[in-house]
């Protein structure tokens, strides 16, 4: 290539394929190619430093929309925790007055139950005492009445107890006249002591007293009077005792 000799005024036209860069050696321009590939290394580098710049604003706004999202999900999580907790107390707290009240209830029905068993205890065990008592009373009379009659056998046996049975009897019915003492035709000798103990009386009280043998058993002791027929008979007297011990039971 031959050298410019001399120098280009500005209003020249200049082709481009003819334009150098400053101080550029002639013969060291680039060529398309080379021009080509800085072009697309500056439009990549442009290019690369765009989604450099989309990838941070991308990533940013991940990082924001993470952040919130965990946020909310923490919130969510707390909201749910607390609701939770406040059933979970709820429930615990209904499930304590509905235990309470099952056991009040189970409570009452032993109760009742166990107050059912005793009233039946004690029912059973009146029934046994009463019976016990029936029994033993019964014995108690059995027992009096037995030595009522060995107590009146006695006196029978001996005058002076005929005398003064006959002689309560006489003076019960004192102010009637004319009396009849009544006796056993075996007892002769216990009809001739009533006759001598029934003097004093007698003459006391200025009474017709007479004293017979009839064909009585032996104990019997009968005062007749004008109302009537008084009994004082051993054996009257042990059905009296008897009565009277069985009024006491009732």
């Amino acid at each position: 290539m031959r050298s410019l000799s001399k120098v280009l005024k500005s209003e020249q036209t200049v082709f481009d394929q003819y334009q150098v860069p400053l101080y550029q050696e002639p013969g060291i321009e680039k060529t398309d190619k080379e021009v080509r590939t800085d072009t697309e290394e500056t439009g990549y580098a442009l290019i690369s430093k765009g989604k450099k710049q989309l990838l941070e604003r991308t990533k940013r706004q991940a990082e924001l929309s993470a952040a919130q999202i965990l946020g909310d999900a923490y919130a969510q999580r707390d909201k749910i925790v607390n609701t939770a907790s406040g059933e979970a107390a709820r429930i615990k707290e209904q499930a304590y007055e509905e235990g309470w009240q099952e056991g009040l209830m189970k409570a009452a029905e032993q109760i009742g139950k166990l107050s059912s068993e005793l009233a039946a205890s004690i029912d059973e065990l009146k029934e046994s005492i009463a019976g016990q008592e029936n029994e033993l009373r019964e014995q108690v009379t059995s027992l009096a009445l037995k030595i009522a009659e060995k107590i009146l056998c006695e006196k029978i046996a001996k005058d002076d107890g005929m005398n003064a049975m006959a002689r309560a009897a006489v003076l019960s019915e004192k102010e009637k006249s004319p009396l009849t003492v009544l006796v056993a035709a075996k007892a002769v000798r216990q009809a001739e002591a009533i006759e001598q103990a029934l003097a004093p009386v007698r003459e006391k009280y200025e009474t017709m007293i007479k004293v017979k043998t009839a064909d009585l058993p032996l104990g019997t002791l009968r005062v007749e009077t004008p109302d009537g027929l008084v009994d004082a008979s051993v054996y009257v007297q042990l059905e009296n005792l008897k009565q009277q011990l069985e009024m006491l039971e009732e």
